[in-house]
């Protein structure tokens, strides 16, 4: 079963500001829903502070936590191949994140070939 919207490691310094420097940083607050599960998507959410959680629903529509994420953890990169999201992901505090959109992760994996190992491997 793959795993939804799921980071591996934590970034090494480096790459995370590489692939920071690639898109929007923005600030959300405490509760904010940056992935709702089902959608479609093209954009990688690196958390540079806070936290998020991720989460689905089961058959009973009720909420399951998967896990939680900090920074120099991402979400979002299991739909940058245009599939739609396997989980809904929320700040749990305010939170921070570098909002990469599909174009500009792409080139940035051309550019740095380990970083796609470290995803394939994640």
């Amino acid at each position: 079963m793959p795993k939804p919207d799921h980071p591996g490691d934590p970034l090494a310094e480096e790459t995370l500001r590489a692939i920071a420097s690639t898109g929007i940083v923005r600030t959300f607050p405490k509760n904010a829903v940056l992935i709702n599960e089902g959608d479609t998507g093209d954009s990688l959410y690196i958390v540079l502070s806070g936290r998020v959680k991720v989460y689905a629903s089961n058959e009973a529509g009720r909420e399951i936590v998967l896990s939680f994420f900090g920074p120099g953890e991402y979400v979002g990169e299991m739909s940058l191949d245009g599939s739609p999201r396997s989980a809904s992901v929320m700040t749990v505090e305010t939170t921070s994140c570098a909002v990469v959109n599909r174009a500009s992760f792409r080139e940035f994996i051309l550019a740095h070939p380990d970083f796609a190992l470290h995803l394939i491997e994640s």
